[in-house]
């Protein structure tokens, strides 16, 4: 399910076979909130929906225009203030004032498009038109625009290893998660997770879990950076701030999604239940 706080009280949202209004599916997998402030999400058997706040009910998303959204891997929203949707067919881009949908078509190998599997890879953006495909490798995206065509194509760039500190147990780790991309105070990529602080090596084609101590580490955000560390829970580092704020492990358990609603109420949901922290 999903649990919202308003800060005075926790309201919770389960799914209910005998009603369509409620959340599809027993556990959600991404949230995300529009431009528009609307709240979109997807289920753990891959459903797309959205929630009409007027009515408190959710509505599943079948398809945009012509693109089924059964070919759904993840989705996102862009620095753009589009909705952004990865399939495996195309990239769709969504501008929720409008209802205009952009396609940008995939130009370049993947080694296995059979393998791109939602919930599998997420999307991060550095630019608004430099994407970052996360899941068992990193795939970086370079989206270019056709203004006089109405669409674009989407190029890969490099396929990037993710290698995790010595002891990450499970199949939890087999994959990044949901992620952001960040550029520390010298300009250096980084990519902070669920499933971890990673460093960005581009002449090793590699992004390498951090083992150094974070309290040094200064990053360019103007907004929270948050991240889960195995051995600690979610840890959250404030612009201006020195100390990191940490969500002990043994109320985070292994979190499968999260996200900032204001600089102060943090989202996120486990494998088991939904959460918020402010």
């Amino acid at each position: 399910g999903l649990t919202r706080y308003d800060g005075t009280d926790f309201i919770n949202y389960f799914h209910d076979p005998a009603d369509s209004t409620t959340i599809p599916y027993f556990s959600v997998s991404s949230v995300v909130i529009d431009a528009a402030d609307t709240l979109w999400l997807t289920t753990d058997n891959g459903l797309l929906c959205r929630f009409d706040r007027a009515v408190e009910e959710f509505r599943v998303i079948r398809s945009l225009e012509s693109y089924s959204m059964n070919d759904l891997v993840d989705f996102a929203a862009g620095p753009d203030g589009q909705l952004y949707f990865l399939l495996r067919k195309a990239l769709l881009s969504y501008d929720p004032s409008t209802g205009r949908v952009t396609t940008y078509a995939w130009s370049g190998k993947l080694t296995d498009m059979a393998l791109f599997n939602f919930s599998q890879f997420g999307m991060a953006f550095s630019e608004p038109d430099h994407l970052w495909l996360t899941g068992p490798v990193v795939i970086e995206v370079k989206l270019e625009q056709d203004s006089l065509a109405g669409a674009g194509r989407a190029v890969i760039r490099s396929v990037n290893s993710v290698r995790w500190k010595p002891g990450r147990p499970g199949t939890f780790f087999n994959t990044t998660g949901p992620s952001r991309i960040t550029r520390d105070s010298n300009g250096d990529l980084w990519l902070a997770s669920l499933k971890g602080l990673f460093s960005y090596n581009e002449e090793q084609n590699l992004f390498n879990e951090y083992a150094g101590d974070i309290s040094g580490l200064e990053f360019r955000d103007t907004i929270p950076l948050a991240f889960f560390s195995y051995d600690t829970g979610i840890n959250i580092l404030f612009p201006g701030q020195d100390e990191t704020t940490v969500i002990p492990k043994k109320m985070t358990g292994l979190p499968t999604t999260l996200f900032f609603y204001d600089d102060d109420m943090l989202w996120f949901a486990s494998q088991t239940e939904g959460n918020t922290y402010t």
